[in-house]
């Protein structure tokens, strides 16, 4: 393969991943303007629906609704179980809370406790574009790589195009040879030193 035609590989390359990172980061600066939370499930009582190990997207901002799929905290723990109804009440101190009662959708039974408004952490929505890329190239690191090499291979061919233009030894015919006695002995006089 010629150097030229390496050239143009590595920039077509170069091309590919700087298009391909500027997409992933446009789709995660959407999914983080939009609030939304990645949160990995850490325990099995949400099969068949998650599994242990499973990455999914929660919106903060949406009201929690019956058979709905929340983040919460419970016991300093976050937790991911399913809203199996859902009611106001009132406060000693007046303030009107959302309560709930969950249940994982492995479990046979509700959840023990109740869960207040103010511990949700989001509701479990359809994972966008950026939350699914994340999560794959955070399982394939060598995808991350595939995606980073052809700039770096781009970089690499640049360099070394330059560095080779660089120490290339520019060729001259004998008449131009630089000579400056020469250019100062037209008749090709021989110049002897005293």
């Amino acid at each position: 393969m010629s150097l030229e035609r390496a050239h143009r590989l590595a920039r077509l390359g170069g091309a590919i991943g700087v298009l391909a990172a500027l997409a992933l980061l446009g789709s995660t600066l959407m999914a983080s303007n939009r609030g939304e939370v990645l949160v990995k499930i850490e325990g099995g009582s949400m099969r068949p629906t998650l599994d242990l190990g499973d990455v999914i997207e929660v919106n903060p901002g949406a009201v929690p609704k019956v058979n709905d799929v929340i983040t919460f905290v419970h016991d300093n723990h976050r937790t991911t179980h399913r809203v199996v109804r859902a009611w106001t009440a009132v406060s000693p101190s007046g303030d009107r809370r959302t309560l709930f009662r969950t249940r994982g959708d492995a479990n046979g039974v509700d959840d023990p406790w109740v869960v207040t408004d103010l511990q949700v952490i989001g509701v479990m929505v359809p994972k966008s574009v950026a939350a699914t890329t994340a999560v794959t190239l955070e399982r394939h690191t060598l995808l991350l790589a595939a995606l980073l090499l052809p700039q770096l291979l781009f970089v690499v061919f640049i360099e070394t195009a330059n560095v080779a233009r660089t120490l290339r030894p520019t060729t001259q015919s004998d008449d131009e040879d630089g000579c400056p006695e020469r250019e100062s002995n037209p008749q090709d006089v021989s110049i002897r030193g005293v």
